[in-house]
């Protein structure tokens, strides 16, 4: 059964954060959207100034919105327009089960950025600690900007996984809602189902909905187990669009999984095209 794996360092506590607040290389990012962030944030925190989900809007789907990750160059000039440098220590946090953080944390991962950590149990923990919180929209000024280096191992595309997905040693997870996986709900999509043989577990269920922490190692390790979601074989996550399948992702990098790749485009890709499988 998987463990939490001690090298990952991807959590930190509340704790942590408020003994932190004042390094002068820590940029706290706030990751719901702008609004909750301007009625109040934690102490320090900056807001994305762009749609949270942090996508490219060559291409989007029928819903509207970007099909893939933003490029290398989009990402590199939004962090220097947020004031995050190469060497700064990234934080995030928001009030949606670290939804959105991860995401964030995905996407900076996957461009090679190294210390981006995300605040366990979110805002929702911060607040009810009666902790440090703000108002003020701050700024940062970064001088230099990141250099994207893309780990191609964090991501898989549609035609690889049209390939791979009946393959035996690869677990397709789908994260979305039940409603979504069965086909009956169809967020705007074309087609609705799931991909032949994918097994189910909403990623909601990797955490504590009263404490908004990630439930502990050994009650995830079961979990994933049961769905047979083991760290022998590869993983590709999926949902809608990438969003809750970067959350999934970082579940898995958390108890040690070696093998994991996110699906960006998820069903926004798969849901509105003709040549791929779908049972309901």
């Amino acid at each position: 059964m998987p463990t939490l794996d001690p090298n990952s360092n991807i959590l930190v506590d509340t704790e942590w954060l408020a003994d932190n607040l004042d390094d002068p290389q820590l940029r706290i990012v706030d990751c719901d959207e702008p609004l909750a962030y301007d009625r109040m944030h934690i102490t320090g925190a900056i807001k994305i100034p762009v749609f949270h989900y942090i996508k490219n809007t060559s291409v989007v789907s029928p819903a509207g919105y970007g099909v893939n990750v933003m490029t290398a160059e989009e990402v590199s000039a939004l962090l220097h327009k947020m004031g995050i440098g190469p060497n700064d220590k990234v934080v995030a946090y928001d009030n949606s089960l670290s939804l959105y953080a991860a995401r964030f944390w995905w996407v900076l991962r996957y461009y090679g950025y190294q210390f981006v950590k995300i605040v366990d149990g979110g805002w929702k923990k911060w607040y009810r600690e009666g902790r440090s919180i703000g108002l003020d929209v701050l700024e940062y000024s970064a001088q230099d900007k990141l250099k994207p280096k893309t780990d191609e191992s964090m991501i898989i595309s549609t035609e690889e996984l049209i390939q791979s997905y009946n393959q035996s040693d690869t677990v397709v997870w789908d994260v979305r809602s039940q409603n979504e996986y069965i086909g009956t709900e169809t967020r705007g999509n074309k087609r609705a189902g799931h991909i032949p043989g994918a097994t189910h577990l909403e990623w909601k269920d990797t955490i504590d909905k009263t404490t908004g922490c990630f439930l502990d190692a050994n009650t995830l390790g079961d979990t994933l187990t049961s769905k047979g979601i083991t760290p022998n074989k590869k993983i590709v996550t999926h949902c809608q669009g990438g969003i809750r399948a970067a959350h999934a992702a970082l579940t898995l990098e958390l108890l040690g999984y070696k093998n994991v790749r996110n699906y960006d485009p998820s069903w926004n890709d798969w849901g509105n095209r003709q040549d791929t499988p779908i049972e309901t």
